[in-house]
C-alpha cells in the first residue's frame, strides 16, 4: 500500500472509533485527540493533540499512533470500549490488521533521590484489549497481557 493510501486510511480512523461508556449522570461529551507516539499522556488535564492521524510506513511495516479518548467536561470515564473497523483510503485501499492497546498507569509515590519527576501516576505499559496469541478479550484482567497471569497487587 502506498503512502497516500495509508495517509487516507488513517485520516478516516477517527471516524471509525465507537465507544461504549458507563456513567452515573448525564453522558459526558467525548473528546478524541491524536498525539505523537512518544508523547506521555497524563491522566488529567487538557490534551494538546490534533483531529487527524498522519502515519508513514513502507509495505509490511508496523506504524503505531495514539488516540486519546477523554471527557470534555473533566469527568471520569469508566468501562470505555474501543472498536476500530478496517481503515480505508484512496482507491478503496484497506488496512485490516489492527491491534488496539490501552495505556496503563503506574503510581509513583516516592520518586528516586534527585529525580526531576514528582510523585504521581505515570503512563507506562500498553495493555492489549485482546490476547495477542489467541484473540480472546482480556476483560476484567488487571495484568493478563503478559505470558503468565499476575494477580492485582502481586
Amino acid at each position: 500500500m502506498d503512502k497516500a493510501a495509508i495517509r487516507g486510511a488513517i485520516a478516516t480512523c477517527l471516524l471509525c472509533i465507537c465507544t461504549t461508556v458507563t456513567y452515573a449522570t448525564t453522558p459526558p461529551i467525548l473528546d478524541f485527540k491524536a498525539v505523537e507516539i512518544m508523547d506521555r499522556v497524563p491522566q488529567s488535564g487538557k490534551i494538546a493533540g490534533t483531529d487527524r492521524v498522519h502515519i508513514y510506513a513502507a509495505r509490511n511495516e508496523t506504524e503505531p499512533f495514539q488516540v486519546v479518548v477523554s471527557a470534555s467536561r473533566n469527568e471520569d470515564l469508566w468501562d470505555v470500549e474501543i472498536e476500530l473497523e478496517k481503515l480505508t483510503g484512496p482507491g478503496e485501499a484497506t488496512i485490516t490488521t489492527i491491534s488496539l492497546y490501552r495505556q496503563h498507569y503506574v503510581s509513583v509515590t516516592t520518586p528516586s533521590l534527585h529525580s526531576p519527576f514528582q510523585a504521581q501516576s505515570y503512563p507506562d505499559a500498553l495493555i492489549p484489549f485482546t490476547h495477542p496469541q489467541n484473540g480472546v478479550e482480556l476483560n476484567g484482567q488487571v495484568y493478563d497481557a503478559v505470558p503468565f497471569d499476575l494477580a492485582e497487587g502481586g
